[in-house]
């Protein structure tokens, strides 16, 4: 027992000595004794209960420091880290701008972009149709290993009052075994090779014509009407194509088509 507790037992016994004959009750020194040592025991207990909580709030107070020390640490390494990354990102960027502005799409995992917008006036005009179309020459627009995909303007003059500007884009390719789709055809069951004829190669054809009383008409693919693909082995071409054409000079102007006959072939597709 500490010397305070003692000395408060002592105490406890001493008033207790005064104050029970004023009351006219015997007092028992040896039952006060054991009351005030009874009570001295229980203040030591609790005083040491007080500093063992003391102690232990202490510890609890040290490591929550040590760990708000930890996640200090933490935090600044990952601001580190994100600053890093943001120099690798702000030092790419040049690198994809240059990519974009040579037709690579990375999100496509390299294959090439390619985008085209011609205008031409028709090279042939001729009758019929077939004919003006065969005389017609070429317009290239894409190309991709053995695929080959080029438009054709020409007028078909089977009416002579009523002449007929006819743009049409093909595909060609130059091994055997390729499959394609558009608008204007298909491979169908089969395949088409170097040998197939152009009119069973066709993807997408519009035509403007001009008659009596009207001094010419222009025309529009559908926006729907343009998708198509072709795949030969090793390479695949797939896109959106568009065409217009004009004949004579239309009641509401010639606009971005230009003065007199003309087609436009447009379109973006990429290949790989």
């Amino acid at each position: 027992m500490k010397r305070s507790h003692a000395v408060l037992a002592l105490a406890t016994v001493a008033a207790l000595c005064v104050a029970l004959p004023a009351t006219g009750a015997t007092p028992n020194p040896v039952k006060i004794a054991k009351k005030a040592l009874k009570i001295g025991k229980k203040a030591d207990k609790r005083a040491r209960n007080a500093g063992k909580a003391a102690q232990q709030a202490g510890t609890t107070a040290r490591q929550a420091l040590e760990t708000g020390r930890a996640a200090s640490t933490r935090a600044s390494d990952a601001d580190a880290r994100a600053r890093q990354a943001l120099g690798v990102l702000a030092g790419s960027v040049p690198n994809a701008t240059r990519a974009q502005s040579a037709g690579v799409a990375d999100g496509l995992q390299g294959m090439q972009i390619r985008r085209f917008n011609t205008r031409v006036a028709p090279s042939a005009t001729a009758t019929p149709a077939s004919a003006a179309r065969d005389a017609a020459q070429r317009v290239p627009l894409v190309s991709a290993g053995p695929l080959t995909v080029y438009g054709k303007c020409y007028v078909d003059s089977t009416s002579p009052g009523n002449p007929f500007v006819q743009g049409t884009i093909y595909v060609e390719t130059s091994v055997g075994g390729t499959v394609y789709s558009g608008d204007e055809g298909d491979s169908g069951n089969g395949f088409i090779d170097p040998t197939t004829v152009e009119a069973d190669r066709s993807v997408l054809s519009v035509g403007s014509a001009a008659g009596v009383g009207n001094p010419g008409t222009l025309n529009v693919s559908d926006a729907s009407a343009g998708q198509f693909f072709a795949l030969a082995p090793g390479m695949a071409i797939q896109g959106q194509l568009a065409l217009a054409t004009k004949v004579g000079s239309p009641a509401v102007g010639d606009g971005v088509l230009g003065a007199g006959n003309a087609c436009i072939f447009t379109g973006v597709t990429h290949a790989g």
